[in-house]
């Protein structure tokens, strides 16, 4: 692994978003390492992960304890118009990426489409749709960063963002974000160290 913060890799090691850790001194979110380790032949993600979070409690003498808040955030629902788009049937292709301001989708379960929408608002989403079939869209929204209502603030600090996207989802997709306040789990950081060089 290289070039990555303390940050990412605890995000990496115990499965968590940014908005999930909490607390630590300020250089785990600047300085870069570079980590060059061999795990057994034919080790899996989760022997991989539990070796990196042996790693990080080592090397960086990473402390931490588990705890929740409440946050802003949202819950993704089917707008009362219903649901614009048909499901398709299941496939390996089960593809969601985002270019600029456009989503496209293959196969993707509405619990994907929440996962990349907390990562495009910056907010939890949660899946309230109670729909388990998987679709094919494109979506399409225009820059816009004018925060409005009580959606969280933080939802339009990225300009290629913006309120828009909220409204595509309504009248592309028939899904409707509403304003929630949510419970997630968080990681409170302890304590950390630089790690000595080797």
């Amino acid at each position: 692994m290289k070039n990555q913060t303390l940050k990412n890799l605890i995000k990496i090691a115990y499965q968590v978003k940014d908005d999930q850790i909490s607390g630590g001194p300020k250089w785990i979110d600047s300085d870069r390492y570079d980590i060059d380790a061999k795990a057994p032949t034919g080790a899996k993600d989760p022997q991989l992960i539990l070796m990196l979070q042996s790693l990080l409690a080592e090397r960086f003498d990473l402390s931490f304890h588990r705890g929740s808040k409440q946050v802003p955030g949202f819950a993704l629902v089917v707008a009362k118009a219903g649901l614009k788009i048909k499901p398709v049937a299941t496939s390996n292709r089960n593809q969601l990426n985002v270019k600029g301001t456009r989503m496209i989708a293959q196969a993707a379960s509405l619990d994907r489409l929440c996962s990349m929408l907390t990562n495009l608002l910056k907010a939890p989403v949660l899946n309230e749709t109670h729909v388990t079939e998987v679709f094919d869209f494109q979506l399409d929204w225009t820059p816009e960063a004018a925060p409005t209502g009580d959606a969280p603030t933080n939802v339009a600090s990225d300009p290629a963002v913006g309120f828009t996207l909220i409204s595509a989802l309504q009248d592309e997709l028939g899904l409707a974000l509403q304003a929630r306040k949510l419970q997630t789990d968080i990681l409170f950081i302890d304590g950390a160290e630089k790690p000595s060089e080797n």
